[in-house]
Formats: structure tokens, sequence, C-alpha cells
């Protein structure tokens, strides 16, 4: 069975995350108003993440949509949890609106669709 996974900014973990869940991990990484944080807290903390894990034969792939303070959204799958070296990380530059949008597709486990839309190789950044 798929499990998923938001890890929050500041690294707060959620399994199963609702649609508000996301919001609000969402809104954390681009709205930085908190007055208890520094510019160096916001630069150590630039990213939250969702993960999406499924069993793959004898292991176990995971799927990574990856959003940074800057806009960009990396999308990294490993086909083993493992591994080393994922099959493939791709990154494109992503508003709050459509972040929102990424992270319920890889949700809903929808992999395909993901695959579907407009990404630069990461490598090449």
């Amino acid at each position: 069975m798929p499990t998923v996974t938001l890890i929050a900014r500041f690294g707060d973990g959620t399994d199963d995350p609702s649609p508000a869940d996301m919001e609000r991990a969402i809104h954390e990484v681009f709205v930085e108003t908190n007055p208890a944080c520094s510019e160096a807290d916001y630069a150590e903390h630039p990213n939250a993440w969702l993960n999406y894990g499924e069993p793959a034969g004898e292991g176990w792939s995971v799927t990574t949509l990856d959003l940074y303070r800057t806009g960009e959204m990396r999308f990294t799958r490993y086909a083993d949890q493992d591994d080393a070296e994922p099959e493939f990380e791709l990154t494109k530059q992503v508003g709050r609106e459509e972040a929102v949008r990424l992270w319920l597709l890889l949700h809903a486990g929808n992999i395909a669709a993901l695959r579907g839309e407009s990404w630069c190789s990461a490598r090449a950044s």
C-alpha cells in the first residue's frame, strides 16, 4: 500500500497529509514573515517536500516533489529507496497554486500526470 509523507520546512512530518496540511507547508516556504526566524534560519531550511512511496518488486520506490523558497520544484524518483542515484531528477519554477496542484497529483499517486508536465533536467540547472 502506498504511503505519502509531508516534511514541512522546519522538519515537521505528517503522514497522509490533507490538502490543508500541504497548503500550510507551501505557504511556509513562500511567506517568510515569522518574527522568530532570521534570514539565516530561512536559508538553513529552504524547502519542504512530499514523498510518495510504493512497493516495487522486493523494494520500495520513492517519488518526491521538493519545493524550495526560490519557487524551484524538483521532481525526483528512486526505483528503490536505497538507490544512490535517482531514475530521474527534473525541475521547474512554480508558484503557490501550481505547487499545491502538483503536490495533490503526487498525493493521489498520479505519477503519469506529473511526468506529463513541462519539466527540465535538474542536472542542467
